[in-house]
């Protein structure tokens, strides 16, 4: 049947309207249309394409003069050339000012913001300002980055994301939509017949032929990730897909930080992988058919398809030569929400770059959170400034698998690589250096040094630093604590030093040791004490000296020992004091093998609760310059091969519990300049040749069984019992 008003399309440019002779085109949800429109002009004039190009202009159907549809957009390519006919062909290309943003690219950090709110912001660029038809609730994204990517691409990527779809109104006008209601219905009015094309009349809107389309897709989707907040936490997620026991779809990461989060994106995958498996095909008289908009279908062949459809997309194929309009078209029950797939690239970094670390201003040198997370500002953001608000937390790579710790300072360059290679998760892998931040040595002077170096905060006047020098013939190891220093070994601790050893300790020095302490001193072993030296032990000491001995106390000298004192010399023994205290609870042995000396400057005492042995094979000689005081509560016994000498200045005192013997093979000599006073129970002084006592001018010499008695006074016996001594065997001078 002839067509007596057929659908006619107009292209309206630069304020003219030109009919259309031949066009092919495509609009589909969620994605640009595109016309490509063909007329002629007789004069060359009326079309300039440097003008017209990026220009508003409109796709207008029409029928008997009246608008049945308009589409708005701009003209991103024209072309004019000469025809034989004397007509000059033009061909334009009508697509929607969104695809201007094919033509933009950035790189920028989005923060705490909805997808709605990133692509409204990125669209405003363009001059777009979408029309919102969204039901649902998007959670705030703390960091989203565009990187090297088209504006159209980055908005493409984040709608699949979060399962919004877009179609555009006439007048240009972008809707979001994330459910049924978002559906435009279309203007020719809802309801459109189903009518065969070899019957039907033309100038009628109708569904000419129709059919259903299906393609395999998934049976499950199962995601997983990882949140370190929660590392414990089960994040495994999974949604049921179109295809029963089809396949199944896995990804890691999800990109999710809860359960929930992720349940619900599984379930957006699912239903995107459903919606773009299955549609209703056919053909249509109606120029009110487009993209997101919606229509009821009656009368088809089988009832079952009888009911609304939303129009996912619109191939328009039209030449003005032959009779008629017709359209091809895919549509989705009007009841479910299309999601569309997920098929725009999603930008990865393969390589390393670096960023400069920052914080709050005024805040301090080390900015960071519970886990050691810092924030940087990347060399190629130009919109943030470098504050703690231009990037989320970023981890930080630690040295080693141990728990060692390093937090960059504030203005540090810090090499950055990226978690599965995506924008988003940015890791901190180390420091590199740059001509205002230097290297901390000299280069390359100090090339062969190594170290591991750390600044006080926040001032950095100062340093804790492990250092190696491995310049050959010179290494060496430094290690430098700006302030304290605390090494703790859990278990042995070896040193091994092949030369010399120098220890400086400008204050104090505490050693504790909760068992033994030994020390072994190949050659000297010197100890100078320039104040007091308290030394206390616990339980027996024992010191051993292989060849001479000498101590010398230029004031006063106190020994207490609560138990026995014992003291074996191998060679000869001397004491030097000002004042010497000794006190021993037990019993005193000293042993040289050779000579014991012992000399007081002042005043001496010794208190001895038990026994006091002393013994020398050569000399035995003791000397108090002033007075001398001597208790022990025991058997007192000294003995000298050759010579014993006890002497006191002044006077001398010495009380003894139990026997006191004194001895020695030459010489004997006990005596005090004012006074010598012994007190025990027995006394006994024997010389196998010649006992002498002698006190100022009175001497008496016992030897060979005779007692001589000498004085230049008077010699008095007094006797309280009998005198037993016969004249015969006395004698008087």
């Amino acid at each position: 049947m002839a067509t007596e008003n057929p659908l006619r399309y107009f292209i309206e440019a630069g304020g003219q309207l030109h009919e259309v002779r031949e066009l092919s085109g495509k609009e589909k949800v969620s994605g640009t249309f595109r016309f490509e429109i063909h007329f002629g002009v007789e004069d060359v004039d009326m079309v300039d394409p440097d003008a017209l190009v990026k220009s508003d202009a409109a796709l207008v159907l029409m029928r008997d003069g009246r608008e049945v549809r308009r589409i708005d957009g701009i003209l991103t390519d024209i072309a004019i050339g000469a025809s034989i006919r004397g007509v000059y062909d033009v061909e334009m290309v009508l697509e929607p000012r969104l695809s201007l943003a094919r033509f933009r690219t950035d790189m920028r950090v989005f923060r705490n913001m909805t997808v709605p709110e990133i692509v409204a912001d990125t669209l405003s660029q363009i001059g777009v300002t979408p029309e919102l038809r969204l039901s649902g609730s998007y959670e705030r994204r703390p960091y989203c980055v565009q990187y090297r990517e088209t504006d159209l691409d980055y908005v493409h990527r984040l709608l699949e994301d979060e399962g919004i779809f877009y179609f555009f109104l006439p007048g240009d006008v972008m809707v979001l939509g994330d459910s049924p209601a978002a559906y435009e219905p279309i203007a020719a009015g809802p309801v459109i017949p189903y009518r065969a094309a070899s019957a039907m009349d033309r100038n009628l809107d109708a569904v000419t032929s129709v059919g259903k389309r299906a393609s395999l897709t998934v049976g499950k989707v199962t995601l997983r990730d990882w949140n370190p907040e929660t590392p414990s936490l089960n994040m495994d997620v999974e949604a049921s897909g179109p295809t029963p026991a089809g396949p199944e779809y896995y990804d890691y990461p999800g990109e999710y930080l809860t359960p929930g989060e992720g349940s619900r994106k599984a379930q957006l995958w699912s239903e995107s992988f459903g919606t773009n498996a299955r549609a209703l095909v056919g053909r249509s008289s109606c120029g009110a058919f487009g993209a997101g908009f919606s229509f009821k279908l009656i009368d088809s062949p089988l009832s079952v398809y009888d009911r609304g459809y939303a129009i996912l997309s619109v191939e328009h194929a039209y030449r003005r030569a032959e009779d008629g309009f017709s359209i091809k078209f895919a549509a989705l029950e009007d009841d479910v929400t299309y999601r569309p797939p997920r098929v725009t690239y999603v930008p990865r970094i393969l390589n390393p770059t670096t960023g400069i670390v920052t914080g709050p201003a005024g805040a301090d040198d080390i900015y960071c959170d519970e886990y050691g997370r810092i924030k940087l500002h990347f060399h190629w953001d130009r919109r943030l400034p470098p504050d703690e608000d231009c990037s989320h937390w970023v981890p930080v790579l630690q040295d080693n698998t141990g728990s060692s710790s390093a937090i960059p300072r504030r203005d540090w360059e810090m090499m950055v690589h990226f978690m599965e290679g995506d924008p988003d998760r940015p890791v901190v892998l180390g420091r590199v250096y740059h001509a205002e931040d230097r290297f901390p040595v000299p280069l390359p002077v100090r090339k062969f040094c190594t170290s591991l170096k750390s600044l006080s905060t926040p001032t950095r006047d100062g340093t804790n630093e492990i250092q190696f020098d491995d310049e050959s013939g010179r290494e060496y190891i430094l290690v430098h604590a700006e302030r304290d220093q605390n090494i703790v070994v859990a278990n042995d601790k070896t040193e091994t030093i092949l030369f010399n050893e120098n220890s400086l300790v400008r204050r104090d020095e505490s050693i504790t040791i909760g068992a033994n302490h030994t020390m072994s001193v190949g050659r000297d072993y010197v100890t100078q004490i320039l104040a007091n030296q308290t030394w206390a032990t616990g339980g027996d000491r024992t010191r051993r000296t292989g060849s001479g001995e000498n101590a010398s106390v230029m004031n006063d000298r106190k020994k207490t020992v609560g138990g026995m004192h014992w003291l074996q010399v191998n060679d000869s023994s001397s004491t030097t004091a000002k004042d010497l205290s000794e006190q021993v609870g037990g019993v005193v042995l000293e042993m040289s093998l050779k000579n014991n000396g012992t000399e007081v400057g002042e005043n001496g005492t010794r208190i001895v609760g038990g026994a006091a042995i002393e013994f020398a094979t050569e000399n035995k000689a003791e000397t108090t310059t002033k007075k001398r005081n001597e208790v022990v509560g025991g058997v007192l016994f000294q003995k000298a091969k050759k010579e014993l000498k006890i002497k006191t200045g002044k006077k001398r005192t010495t009380k003894v519990g139990a026997v006191y013997s004194a001895s020695s093979q030459k010489q004997l000599s006990i005596s005090g300049a004012e006074e010598l006073s012994m007190h025990s129970a027995t006394a006994t002084h024997q010389g196998t040749k010649t006992v002498t006592l002698k006190v100022g001018d009175t001497t008496v010499v016992l030897k060979g069984g005779v007692i001589n008695i000498e004085t230049k006074k008077t010699i008095t016996l007094k006797i309280s019992g009998e005198n037993n001594q016969g004249a015969g065997k006395s004698q008087q001078i």
